[in-house]
């Protein structure tokens, strides 16, 4: 029987944050699901429950966090800050190593906060290709529209980048 663990992820929405869970293999975690020993064996599948070294498997000692899972918290760390490209980068980067519908919605926030419209389109329609509940869709699919009208009031010219925004209320 596999061991699982809870992934805590953040879905940003609307400037609110909600949480989600998602389970996790704990052998997902640690890194592979098999060691490599001889004979196609894995390590563990001694007698009695010990190893081919005759010690006890431990089996009480809570799993490592994921690269995913750590990659997941230094994005919320930067969002905190506002570090919306170093916040990007994280949830991509764990979404690269465990794909879900939360840190595909958190890094199109991130982008869509860069006014990186482009990437935004592109993480908010991986959104919608993975099959996501109905309020999620609709967040989505409300947010995809605004972000595709701002990068055409961009490109008809009536719209300003956010650092020149932010300078005129200075």
């Amino acid at each position: 029987m596999r061991a699982r663990a809870a992934v805590g992820l953040l879905l940003v929405v609307a400037g609110c944050h909600a949480r989600a869970t998602t389970t996790v293999d704990a052998a997902a975690q640690a890194g592979s699901g098999r060691s490599r020993s001889s004979g196609g064996r894995s390590r563990t599948e001694g007698r009695e429950g010990s190893t081919r070294d005759g010690s006890t498997p431990r089996s009480s000692a809570a799993p490592s966090p994921s690269a995913a899972q750590r990659r997941y918290e230094e994005g919320l760390a930067a969002a905190a800050r506002r570090d919306w490209t170093e916040a990007a980068a994280a949830f991509s980067d764990a979404y690269d190593l465990e794909p879900s519908t939360e840190l595909a919605f958190n890094t199109a926030r991130m982008f869509e906060h860069l006014a990186d419209f482009e990437r935004a389109t592109q993480w908010y329609q991986r959104v919608l290709a993975s099959n996501p509940t109905s309020a999620v869709r609709a967040q989505a699919t409300s947010r995809l529209a605004n972000v595709q009208r701002d990068a055409q009031r961009r490109r008809d010219g009536i719209a300003q980048a956010y650092a020149s925004y932010l300078a005129t209320l200075n």
